[in-house]
């Protein structure tokens, strides 16, 4: 029986999952951090052409699918991060969507959370962010402008979509 699923019950969920990646491999928690901090795309962490250093502590990510490019503050994010960046290095050398795809599915609540009736993806960080930033007061135009979307409507697909839990459930 799906149970709704709340947003505080959410991050602390993304959270956890966070930190117990970060038992077997730091890169992908990393990047699952900077997932869940900047609402950015898997795509858009992994893929070193992506990834603009500029003068510090500012680094550029070319985004996806027509987006804004975003500038960051490194040291908005984890430890790994930041060591990396201070090297002059790409922090996610030899990692992929798949891979990250797949500790996702295997760590995470994955068969459980639902939005909508579909099963979750990686997108949950993203959704998780908009939601929160939504609830703190933001309007969407700004939500979107700080995600680099394009279009609002996206920003309303987001906001408005139901997430859901099953305990029982199994994918």
């Amino acid at each position: 029986m799906l149970e709704p699923y709340f947003l505080e019950s959410l991050q602390e969920d993304l959270q956890a999952f966070i930190f117990n990646i970060r038992v077997f491999n730091k890169r992908y928690a990393s990047i699952f951090d900077l997932q869940f901090k900047s609402g950015l795309r898997i795509g858009e962490c992994v893929q070193p052409n992506r990834f603009v250093f500029l003068d510090s502590p500012h680094f550029k990510i070319i985004t996806e699918k027509g987006s804004n490019d975003r500038i960051f503050d490194y040291t908005d994010f984890d430890d790994y991060f930041q060591d990396m960046y201070i090297l002059g290095k790409y922090p996610f050398p030899y990692c992929s969507v798949s891979v990250a795809s797949y500790f996702f599915r295997h760590y995470y609540k994955y068969s459980q959370v639902f939005v909508g009736d579909k099963g979750v993806t990686t997108h949950i960080f993203r959704l998780c962010l908009v939601k929160f930033w939504h609830e703190l007061g933001f309007d969407d135009l700004y939500i979107a402008e700080q995600l680099g979307e394009v279009d609002v409507k996206n920003i309303k697909l987001y906001i408005d979509s139901q997430l859901y839990y099953n305990p029982a459930s199994i994918r």
